[in-house]
């Protein structure tokens, strides 16, 4: 019984495979608190980790450790048609140009009815669009409570 000898193709194959599965077993623990550029990243670069002989269970990040703005607030808007969006300019102090806004409402609104932080287009405004897609007209929105939310 003969053994067919592998293709030149098979063995650089082979041989890049155990490569790269070395490179990303090694690259699983190579980042270490001295390797990140101070002020990037926060909470003692997630450095406290509470250590057993078996597993490291990393701290997570804070909503303190984000740069940018986090304010709540009330949204008050008119009936908005079915399948229809008004955009909606929130004053947010502290939202730069260029940070990323998140909006989350803080209490109850129509079924079908959503609103979403767009963009930030000025210093101290985020920008957010108001989405009626219930089926019927909007019921108007009086002082419904939000938290809105910029990242750097």
């Amino acid at each position: 019984m003969r053994i067919a000898k592998p293709s030149p193709a098979m063995v650089v194959s082979c041989i890049a495979l155990f490569i790269s599965l070395g490179v990303a077993a090694r690259a699983a623990n190579t980042v270490f608190s001295t390797d990140i550029v101070d002020g990037q990243v926060k909470h003692v670069d997630l450095g406290n980790h509470a250590v057993t002989s078996i597993n490291v269970y990393p701290k997570s990040l804070l909503l303190t450790d984000l740069a940018g703005a986090d304010v709540s607030g009330h949204v008050s808007l008119s009936g908005i048609p079915n399948g229809r969006c008004e955009q909606v300019t929130l004053g947010i102090t502290a939202a730069r140009p260029g940070d990323v806004p998140v909006i989350a409402t803080q209490g109850s609104i129509q079924s079908g009815v959503f609103i979403y932080a767009m963009q930030v287009p000025s210093l101290g405004h985020v920008v957010a669009s108001a989405c009626n897609m219930s089926g019927t007209t909007m019921t108007p929105i009086s002082d419904l409570p939000v938290r809105v939310i910029t990242f750097r």
